[in-house]
């Protein structure tokens, strides 16, 4: 029973430095074994006896936020935010400042309502335990579907995809990465959550109950450890070239900016060409806008890419911002250097702020008397979720390819691979809004992974200020990082 104010504090205190944990975990690859131990404060908290609702829901929302806020921290890598029109720093820092706070807040409420349930699951006797695991991973499903309420907006689709934060992508660390060919993340969650039980037991004055945790705790750490599987012996099934570019986020590009971009550009396309190798496919990073760029040139498509590659077929697959009737587009091409555009695919899942404004947020921008800014932004960079998606058969593999953000939803590429039988997995990728930041890689490359061994296929990312990376299906990083 708690039954002091210092008791209180105490029990707080624990429960936000067990949400840290949780995050530093998910966001710092060496950090990753404090998944193991980020719930035994909340699992405490919620054994104690005699406590009002309201303290258990407010004890799981401070574990929550705690949490959430650590998970988002790579949100003050956007600073400055110039490129989103806020030239003024304060101003920027002040935004960005209100956007973490108040989305760990709003989302850690989720740990709330957890904590009613939890509380009630753990008292219904030995199989409580078991059972809070399974809740808990369901609530952190439940938290992906308020994310997107929250962030509904003229852009967005609702929809379980934004799954940062969830503990176990710290696992991807581990060898017991090779779980999530079971369920994805949602067997990862578990499988930490199971993780934290077994240290509570093992903590516990109970006797058999330290004897099963001593056990479990054995088994999970020996697990954790020694290689479930060996190196993957097989090479990817197409020749794959990433295109590495260094384009700053901007709210406008000059005209010497763009032409420098369109040679850049160029330079690494001809690296590419140079290797020495035979390619059969060209990705690049999101928004790079190569096709743009050749028709403002002049230039005819299969021309420029067949001087580049005059003895084969290669596919190019490029994207950029796109007006349709639909409206404006982030839109994937597959260009053939023989034949030119051969398929396109539409991104259909955004970030707020960045490629769209979430209804709440301009509602409080508008008031604060900053539509104008809004206005401006929108027209740069507002984009309009169409739903058509597509992949493309090129020698016999067929390519499943998101762009970047998306790789955040964990049935996003599951669809592409049951509905359109994707047997490659791409993701064009763009971090130039986080000035190099390691945490949004880190958290990102750890999703990867997870999609790349769920999904049993070859993962291949080409990424602008950033570095791109190959993984192979047991979710091991095959390429340098080049940046």
């Amino acid at each position: 029973m708690i039954d002091s104010m210092t008791s209180v504090r105490t029990y707080y205190i624990s429960l936000m430095v067990g949400g840290v944990a949780g995050g530093l975990s998910v966001s710092f690859p060496s950090f990753w074994f404090l998944a193991l131990f980020s719930l035994l404060p909340l699992f405490l908290f919620l054994k104690q006896e005699s406590q009002t609702k309201r303290h258990v829901f407010f004890g799981g929302w401070v574990f929550g936020s705690a949490l959430m806020g650590t998970t988002y921290y790579w949100l003050f890598n956007t600073l400055p935010i110039d490129w989103l029109g806020f030239e003024n720093s304060t101003v920027g820092f002040l935004i960005v400042l209100f956007f973490w706070s108040t989305l760990s807040v709003c989302i850690g409420a989720t740990v709330g309502f957890f904590a009613l349930i939890g509380e009630r699951v753990l008292r219904t006797g030995p199989l409580g335990f078991p059972l809070v695991a399974l809740v808990w991973v369901l609530f952190e499903y439940a938290r992906m579907w308020v994310s997107a309420i929250i962030m509904y907006g003229p852009g967005s689709i609702l929809g379980a995809h934004t799954s940062s934060g969830f503990l176990g992508y710290a696992l991807t660390e581990s060898e017991l990465l090779h779980l999530s060919v079971f369920g994805g993340v949602y067997t990862l969650s578990l499988a930490v959550a199971v993780a934290n039980i077994l240290f509570f037991n093992f903590f516990s004055q109970n006797t058999k109950a330290r004897i099963v945790g001593l056990i479990g705790v054995t088994i999970f750490l020996t697990a954790s450890v020694f290689p479930i599987k060996g190196e993957y012996e097989a090479e990817p099934p197409l020749s794959i070239a990433l295109a590495h570019t260094d384009f700053k986020a901007n709210i406008h590009t000059s005209a010497e900016e763009y032409a420098l971009q369109s040679s850049e550009l160029k330079k690494e396309l001809q690296r590419i060409a140079q290797q020495g190798h035979a390619v059969d496919v060209v990705v690049l990073p999101e928004d790079v806008r190569l096709l743009s760029r050749l028709r403002q040139e002049g230039v005819s498509v299969s021309d420029f890419l067949g001087a580049l590659f005059p003895e084969q077929e290669v596919l190019f697959i490029d994207s950029g911002r796109t007006k349709t009737p639909e409206g404006v587009v982030n839109r994937i091409y597959f260009i053939s250097s023989t034949d030119g555009v051969v398929g396109v695919s539409d991104k259909e899942f955004f970030l707020p702020l960045g490629e769209y404004m979430p209804y709440v947020y301009e509602t409080l921008f508008r008031v604060l008397g900053q539509g104008e800014k809004i206005d401006r932004l929108k027209s740069k960079r507002a984009y309009t979720p169409t739903g058509y998606r597509s992949t493309v058969s090129f020698h016999g593999e067929r390519l499943g390819v998101l762009s970047c953000s998306e790789v955040l939803s964990p049935s996003l590429y599951k669809r592409l691979v049951k509905d359109e039988k994707a047997t490659v997995l791409i993701n064009l990728s763009s971090l130039s809004w986080f000035h190099y930041g390691k945490n949004p890689f880190n958290q990102l490359l750890s999703i990867a992974r997870v999609q790349a061994v769920s999904n049993q296929m070859w993962y291949f990312q080409a990424t602008n200020a950033g570095p791109s990376v190959i993984i192979d299906p047991y979710g091991k990083i095959r390429s340098p990082q080049r940046e």
